[in-house]
């Protein structure tokens, strides 16, 4: 599959998950709530675009510039 193909090529481990089960759901549901408290609680938004692009920049900015204690201090891009 090129998605395979493309993990390989950046030494990514691209493992599958059993969904709707309770520890993968738990990330899930722990990420939403995550953007719902930082975004959409926070702004009022006139269009569904805005709303995209301010979760599109919050993920951007969660992935590329937030430091996490399980990866050691690193960002996802970092790790």
């Amino acid at each position: 599959h090129p998605f395979d193909k493309i993990c390989h090529e950046h030494k990514v481990q691209h493992r599958t998950i059993r969904f709707k089960h309770p520890w993968t759901n738990g990330m899930v549901e722990s990420f939403n709530k995550r953007i719902k408290n930082n975004i959409l609680k926070k702004y009022f938004f006139n269009s569904i675009f805005e709303m995209k692009e301010k979760v599109i920049n919050f993920v951007n900015k969660y992935n590329f510039e937030k430091r996490l204690k399980s990866l050691n201090r690193k960002t996802f891009e970092q790790f």
